[in-house]
């Protein structure tokens, strides 16, 4: 915490008066030697030569946690942190100051003990004594606590202030667009995020805000172009302290899996599959990649391929319900139906919660033209979607080839209820309401019993607006569903 250091070069005559008739002493030289060490940047001589001072008795307090002090000040720079917090242990029931707690709760966000680094930065606060320098990045860093913690709304009360207050630093807007982020607020964390980059901010870091706010703001071909720019930074970024050779290989694996799950949703499955065998050449979290690219062998109908990769990486023990649910949809393309229900149990043992295997099963007794076998797995999945916020709905390219499939069976299957429910739920998804209504009451038509068929149908009456006037002003107000 710079804002809390005062100036050692004050202190070094003043230990010298304090001391009897100004004669130095052994614990003088130590204490003194410290704060020299510390004043030049050179920590560990500093923390070497403070706890020679401490060991050698000082009797004087107010030096005594002067020394406490700016030795927890150099472990928490040589990233000591369990020293760090020990020492402020100490100043804290030497004089419980508000810097004490300060540099505790420094200590305990970067171990990772988020919650008492709240408390810390929270008593800080409350004490008062704090340089008013100090008391912006106090909020700041009990803000960056709040994040990990997902304490979403305090960590956006505390960065407001700071902003409002002039703070104009990049880390409280990075910090701010993560929360907008978690928000969905993704107008809001572009903006911060593009100021950030303006502070300083580290871009490669920043515009891994950015490429999910541009997307989710509909704006795919600004995000194509944001994370070409992030990878050519990422590939050219040398291997330092902060950032080892095996990180930058791992992240930048991350960044082409991202930009080939784009390119194939751009239809450029060419470029899609140049990047996945990039991130296989890296040599790092080659089962992740391995799944990926046997996902994207699936969407393209490679199903020889697809199922080679899906095998490697379950041999690299990437063993997740995606991996076998790809695998299982190609193995049935290709007839091999035994091998292909042995992969949906083993998804849905992985996940007998998720939806997935259930649509994507579907799927593919839809591909073998089985139609009551899919409708019926997908009612199964609808059932799953809606119990435990499923995930398949956020799946856009798995959601069309539902539709469309659907279409077929409703085609197939004219009087099957549960395909109109099927239907009705995907209109549902895409927020058509009158077809949805529409689809689903052919469904309850078919089948009265069919109750989910009725929920959802409950839930998809459309509601008619009438116009009220009142005190000479028109509005609109939302009528009861009839």
């Amino acid at each position: 915490m710079k804002y809390l250091k005062p100036l050692p070069f004050i202190l070094i005559p003043l230990i010298w008066i304090l001391y009897m008739g100004g004669v130095p002493s052994c614990r003088t030289n130590y204490a003194v030697e410290g704060l020299e060490a510390y004043q030049k940047e050179d920590y560990q001589a500093a923390a070497d030569a403070l706890t020679k001072a401490i060991d050698s008795g000082i009797k004087n307090e107010m030096i005594l946690g002067e020394v406490y002090y700016y030795r927890a000040m150099s472990w928490l720079i040589l990233q000591d942190f369990n020293r760090c917090a020990a020492d402020a242990e100490q100043l804290i029931r030497m004089a419980p100051s508000g810097r004490g707690y300060v540099l505790r709760g420094s200590a305990m966000a970067m171990l990772n003990r988020h919650d008492l680094a709240v408390a810390d930065f929270t008593t800080a606060l409350a004490k008062g004594g704090l340089p008013e320098k100090a008391v912006l990045p106090v909020l700041l860093a009990r803000a960056q606590s709040y994040v990990p913690l997902e304490q979403w709304d305090s960590a956006l009360s505390d960065l407001n202030v700071l902003i409002k207050a002039g703070f104009e630093e990049a880390e409280a807007r990075s910090v701010r667009a993560r929360v907008w982020m978690a928000k969905e607020q993704w107008e809001k964390c572009f903006a911060d995020s593009e100021r950030a980059v303006i502070l300083g901010a580290d871009e490669v870091l920043v515009g891994m805000l950015q490429i999910p706010a541009l997307m989710n703001s509909g704006r795919n071909t600004e995000a194509v172009a944001k994370l070409d720019r992030v990878i050519t930074l990422m590939e050219n970024t040398e291997p330092s302290a902060n950032l080892s050779d095996q990180s930058k290989r791992e992240q930048l694996v991350d960044l082409y899996r991202l930009r080939a799950s784009m390119n194939l949703d751009l239809g450029k499955p060419q470029e899609s599959l140049a990047d996945l065998q990039k991130a296989i050449n890296l040599g790092v979290k080659l089962g992740y990649t391995y799944a990926t690219r046997c996902g994207h062998w699936e969407i393209l109908g490679e199903d020889e391929k697809g199922i080679a990769d899906a095998d490697k990486a379950i041999e690299l023990g990437e063993r997740t319900a995606h991996v076998y649910l790809n695998r299982a949809v190609c193995l049935q393309r290709l007839g091999r139906l035994e091998e292909a229900n042995q992969d949906w149990g083993q998804a849905m043992t992985r996940e007998p919660r998720s939806d997935l295997p259930h649509f994507y099963r579907g799927l593919a007794y839809a591909y073998d033209k089985d139609y009551a076998q899919a409708v019926s797995c997908w009612r199964d999945g609808i059932d799953l979607h809606d119990e435990f916020k499923g995930k398949f709905s956020d799946d856009k390219q798995g959601v069309e080839r539902l539709r469309v499939a659907c279409d077929k069976a409703k085609a197939t299957l004219k009087n099957s209820s549960d395909a109109y429910l099927v239907s009705g739920w995907l209109y549902l998804q895409a927020k058509d309401r009158s077809q949805a209504e529409q689809d689903l009451n052919r469904a309850v038509s078919l089948n009265p019993k069919n109750e989910m068929a009725e929920r959802l149908l409950a839930g998809a009456k459309v509601k008619k607006t009438r116009v009220i006037e009142k005190n000479g002003r028109k509005t609109l107000r939302l009528a009861p569903a009839s």
